[in-house]
Order: structure tokens, then sequence, then C-alpha cells
């Protein structure tokens, strides 16, 4: 039952609690101008590297090796190793894993057809339909395995091949 006028609240929480509202506020304001700065920045960064990696390196023995996105025909899976093939026919081991090769790759060039295989455009043969709107891929050089897409992917697969 306190007139708020009578109280000491307006002459000293009032202001403190008003400075701590605008403080507040000239910290967002200058973190927002911060990110957005940045943001720009990424947009001006070459073409090359917005789309992937120009060069990836893979193991071969004791060597690494740089080899030219390009010349992948496509990154596959076997017995919890992961392996690259090269336009030459060569299979190197890499060290990531496929998720982490994916994010690496540009996404216009290479496809995740399944759990085991990412295939570059350039690599894919043809398709032929399966049973429950499923698609086999046939890649050259030729895989061991049939690259099987599946009814979830095979729409995004087909929109991708249109491109």
């Amino acid at each position: 039952g306190l007139n708020i006028l009578d109280t000491v609240y307006l002459r000293f929480d009032f202001p403190v609690i008003l400075l701590m509202l605008v403080l507040l506020n000239v910290y967002y304001v200058a973190y927002y101008f911060y990110l957005r700065a940045g943001t720009e920045q990424k947009v001006e960064m070459p073409q090359q590297e917005q789309n992937g990696k120009a060069v990836f390196m893979v193991n071969a023995g004791a060597k690494n090796i740089p080899v030219p996105v390009k010349d992948i025909c496509y990154v596959f899976r076997v017995h919890d190793i992961n392996y690259l093939r090269s336009a030459n026919q060569k299979d190197y081991m890499v060290t990531q894993s496929l998720d982490e090769v994916q994010e690496q790759l540009d996404s216009r060039l290479f496809f995740r057809a399944n759990r085991q295989i990412i295939v570059n455009f350039a690599a894919c043969g043809h398709f032929e339909l399966l049973p429950f709107g499923k698609l086999q891929l046939f890649v050259q050089p030729e895989f061991k395995e049939p690259v099987i897409i599946s009814q979830k992917r095979a729409k995004q697969f087909r929109e991708w091949m249109e491109r």
C-alpha cells in the first residue's frame, strides 16, 4: 500500500536497472553487427573454397598423396575402412569418415548414393529401376558390388542427375 514516489526505488534502484538494460542492448547490437560483418567476409571468399576442396589428401602405405577432386570417381567403404577410387582405377585409403568427406566435396559434383558410397557425376554411367522404387547405379570404373539407391533417395538422385 505504499506510493512508489515515496520510496527510494526511483532514486537508487531504477537508474541501476535502466543502465543494465541499456548496456545489455548495446552489447547485442554490437554482437549483431559483428556477426553480420563475419558473414559478409564469407561471401567474398573465392569460388573454389565455397564449393569444396580442390585437392584431397589420401594415404598409400606411408605416403600422403594429393588427388585432385576432378580425378575422384567415388569414395566407398569396405570393412570399416574408407577408400577413394581415382580415374586411373587406383584405390587409396581415406582417414576421414564418409560424412566428413561428403562435407568437403562439392554437392553439385558428388552424391551420397547410400551408406557405403559417394559418387562423382562424371563416374555415373546409367541407372536402372528396381522393385519398390529403388535404383541401381552403374559407375565407371566398375564397383565390385551393386550400387543401390534407396527409394527415399531416388527422387533426390534423379533431380541431382538432371540438374
